[in-house]
């Protein structure tokens, strides 16, 4: 499964039609794709739905980051000259060749691993972070809708956004079969102990504006405050990724204490909504940052976290609370 055989078979076939087809299909797996869409479908589309698919993406992001860090095996283009970067603007910058697998069942050699570690010209590959997105991500969306074209696109993403990958010269095939394993397991524990749980959604889409202290809602609280704090601790994790998921959860307790809206609206108002809190996120985190350049100097991790933490925060909250006061929201 660690084999470049397959990614040259593959790469046999390409053409200016195929590189540009995968190039596109890959797209819809990074991280700035998947930060549009998942902010213009919780304020434009559904904003329950929309936040539950937010967490979703947050958490994927954490445990393949984790993951990778944790087994630090490299991509099928780090260890075989002759591997194409299809995806990328410049060739195959390593010294090794032929260096996969011997069989199916092989491991990588110990010196294609180590010359990956020693030189870090690229991140580590295993699992896929774009497989088990695509199976977490829009596997929840085939869930959520019963529509037959909507559901035909999901399931089609599932399949060609891990193909394209190897395509591009990106994942090994037990790269691939990592990431739908870890997205598999995501998707069925959030979907099946999170939002089909009638019980943790009346707390956590409660639409009036008295809290109700109860063990549930303690629970919702811990989670959206001190959880993200205590996974920062466990080895490998990108702090970065956690402030991301504890401005999430601060901008939704903030929007949650007063009542979770009403997204019922007219498509035009939806639209309003959208670009509302694109405005928000690209003005607090330009903001933040010009902050950030002049009160902290070098390299030091709160440079990226306090501007990521506060703009996730705002485009929960601060857009929410707006476009209720314009009208473009309902709240109880």
């Amino acid at each position: 499964m660690f084999q470049t055989e397959p990614i040259l078979f593959l790469q046999s076939y390409s053409t200016d039609f195929l590189n540009t087809f995968f190039k596109l299909v890959t797209t819809l797996g990074n991280e700035w794709f998947l930060t549009v869409f998942l902010i213009a479908f919780m304020f434009g589309i559904r904003y329950r739905k929309g936040y539950f698919l937010i967490q979703i993406a947050l958490w994927n992001g954490i445990i393949i980051g984790c993951l990778k860090e944790t087994f630090g095996l490299p991509r099928p283009a780090n260890v075989d000259s002759r591997v194409q970067l299809l995806g990328k603007d410049y060739p195959n910058p390593t010294s090794l060749r032929a260096m996969g697998a011997k069989d199916f069942w092989g491991a990588l050699p110990q010196q294609a691993i180590d010359y990956l570690r020693n030189t870090r010209f690229d991140d580590f590959g295993f699992p896929s972070g774009h497989t088990s997105g695509a199976v977490s991500i829009w596997g929840t969306l085939f869930l959520f809708f019963k529509n037959t074209w909507v559901r035909l696109m999901c399931g089609a993403l599932i399949l060609l956004i891990p193909l394209s990958r190897m395509y591009l010269g990106r994942h090994f095939l037990a790269d691939v079969l990592g990431g739908y394993a870890a997205g598999i397991l995501l998707l069925a524990f959030m979907y099946r102990f999170a939002y089909m749980n009638e019980s943790i959604q009346n707390v956590i889409f409660r639409k009036k504006s008295s809290v109700r202290v109860d063990p549930r809602t303690l629970l919702f609280i811990l989670y959206s405050c001190l959880l993200p704090l205590v996974v920062l601790f466990i080895p490998n994790v990108e702090p970065q990724r956690i402030a991301s998921l504890l401005g999430i959860n601060i901008g939704y307790l903030l929007v949650w204490k007063k009542g979770i809206p009403d997204d019922n609206a007219s498509v035009h108002k939806r639209i309003l909504r959208v670009l509302i809190s694109f405005i928000c996120y690209f003005a607090v985190r330009f903001v933040s940052g010009k902050i950030m350049d002049v009160l902290v100097s070098g390299d030091s991790v709160y440079y990226e976290c306090i501007p990521i933490l506060l703009t996730t925060c705002f485009v929960i909250w601060g857009s929410t609370e707006l476009s209720v006061k314009l009208g473009l929201f309902k709240r109880q």
